[in-house]
């Protein structure tokens, strides 16, 4: 089973706060249509994970149809962050380890397989229906 220490639990949440504070400062209005995305621009093909900036911002602005627009797994991710969030945040108070029981070991380690599939399909439907 892995362990994640108390040190790099506060890393997490830090990261996952700034993460969060960027969808603050994206303003929809200002969208020029440029994308940031790495990926986008070097191979000229989109991502699986491409979208779901925009998505998160219409998620948490509590549009959740227009953030499933950009890409399907918009409000799956968002909800396990909230999810996430919570755990490690438990994890951090009350030393109860469920971020590593839930997220890292059955998640990512034991169903790992099935976690893959899931994006690989999710990026086809999103290539063929939402990416046009």
């Amino acid at each position: 089973m892995y362990s994640i220490s108390k040190v790099e639990k506060t890393l997490i949440l830090l990261l996952i706060i700034l993460g969060f504070s960027t969808l603050f400062f994206y303003q929809s209005s200002k969208d020029s249509g440029e994308s940031f995305c790495l990926f986008l621009n070097l191979f000229h093909f989109k991502c699986p994970g491409c979208g779901l900036f925009k998505g998160s911002f219409y998620f948490w602005k509590g549009i959740w149809r227009h953030a499933t627009s950009y890409n399907l797994l918009s409000v799956p991710i968002n909800v396990c962050f909230i999810i996430g969030t919570i755990f490690l945040l438990i994890d951090l108070y009350c030393n109860q380890k469920l971020f590593e029981k839930i997220f890292i070991n059955f998640i990512f380690i034991k169903h790992k397989t099935l976690t893959i599939s899931i994006i690989f399909l999710s990026y086809i439907f999103n290539y063929f229906f939402i990416y046009k």
